[in-house]
């Protein structure tokens, strides 16, 4: 499946994800210079093929200055997809995942972001 199938697939008419976050993301993948923050609200949508390829898109791109991902419902697992391949993004200066759930303590106890 080549780039625009897997985008297509992940971020489609079918995937209940807004046009207006589609347009985002799709300048995010295209590394977009006028691009410098992502606030997506509406993540209830976003399987797991998203969250990875948004991670790539992000991981990717040289003008991306913010994400904002608060209460989107971001798993310890759906963490993992989408950051997993960030770290070699120097353009990210600011992260919110606030009011999530992930990071779970030893005595079973969720923190709350």
């Amino acid at each position: 499946m080549d780039d625009d199938d897997q985008f297509h697939q992940a971020f489609g008419e079918h995937t209940g994800i807004s046009s207006y976050i589609k347009s985002d993301i799709e300048k995010i993948k295209n590394n977009d210079v006028d691009t410098k923050k992502l606030g997506i609200t509406q993540c209830q949508y976003i399987n797991d093929l998203a969250w990875r390829l948004l991670g790539q898109y992000i991981a990717n791109n040289t003008h991306l200055k913010s994400i904002d991902l608060s209460r989107c419902g971001l798993t310890d697992e759906k963490m993992a997809l989408l950051f997993s391949e960030l770290s070699s993004s120097a353009s990210i200066k600011e992260v919110d995942v606030h009011n999530n759930r992930f990071g779970m303590t030893d005595s079973g106890v969720w923190h709350r972001f």
